[in-house]
């Protein structure tokens, strides 16, 4: 079975577009969307669309996502102020259909699946904060702290728009970074792959026009 993760799309649907080529050049089985969908890019509609019509798994909303309702929280906005969220939530409202808008606002924020004796946890920033920035260097004790109380044996998380994989004890954060607006001085389009067969599973970052490289391979859960 071949997973490929997606985050931070941000309405980059130029972006998504080379994604799902080289999905399927990939042979991808299933489709996993960590949330930030379609806010601050040129393209809502077409991005939403896109990613509708390969039918996610898990389809989780992130904390700009939420930006599409009128009532938002401080924690919601992270570092953006009130007049570029506007700014940016009205250009998306003109675009979007309402059909669109309630089905991204009703999705998730978490989502926990299970696939040949592994448990996965879905998440957008972190178990405990859809904004809370998980990168590489996060600190090892913030890292076990956040894990204390997670039971899944793999966290799939986004939002630092950086992508990495960590193994912490006996669990697992992978981080795919951003497919439509990457932090990490690549502009290349990343996602991620997990493959899981009966001997293994492995976690693979996919940069397209770049070399994909697989961080780390474990055995199978007995």
């Amino acid at each position: 079975m071949r997973l490929a993760v997606l985050s931070d799309i941000h309405g980059n649907y130029e972006a998504l577009k080379k994604a799902l080529i080289d999905m399927e050049k990939n042979r991808i089985n299933t489709v996993i969307f960590l949330g930030d969908l379609v806010m601050k890019g040129p393209q809502p509609q077409e991005t939403f669309d896109s990613l509708k019509k390969i039918n996610p798994i898990c389809w989780l909303k992130g904390n700009t996502d939420l930006w599409l309702s009128p009532v938002r929280t401080s924690c919601e906005t992270n570092n953006s102020t009130s007049k570029e969220i506007e700014s940016y939530r009205n250009f998306a409202l003109k675009r979007l259909t309402q059909d669109s808008i309630k089905f991204i606002l009703n999705c998730p924020t978490q989502k926990s699946l299970f696939f040949k004796n592994w448990d996965i946890l879905c998440v957008h920033g972190s178990p405990r904060s859809i904004v809370e920035t998980l990168i590489p260097n996060t600190d090892i004790n913030t890292f076990e702290e956040i894990l204390k109380y997670v039971e899944e044996d793999i966290i799939l998380c986004g939002h630092s728009h950086i992508p990495f994989v960590k193994k912490i004890d006996k669990k697992i954060i992978f981080n795919p970074g951003s497919l439509g607006c990457p932090y990490d001085g690549k502009n290349d389009v990343s996602y991620g792959i997990i493959n899981i067969n009966s001997s293994s599973i492995s976690f693979c970052i996919r940069r397209i026009n770049s070399v994909s490289y697989t961080h780390l391979t474990l055995p199978t859960k007995a």
